[in-house]
């Protein structure tokens, strides 16, 4: 996923009450591993996964 923002992403952990700020506690549960890489124009947020 890419956006216009070059701020790296801040895993946070969403109270039961929020309704938002679960993205990053999502990819991380279901990747091996994460990261971002800046771009001229923002960033990219990639995750890889093992398949078997």
């Amino acid at each position: 996923m890419e956006d216009k923002s070059r701020a790296r992403p801040v895993p946070c952990t969403a109270a039961s009450t929020d309704t938002g700020g679960r993205g990053l506690e999502i990819v991380e549960a279901l990747s091996e591993r994460w990261g971002t890489d800046l771009l001229g124009r923002g960033k990219r947020v990639w995750a890889e996964s093992r398949t078997e």
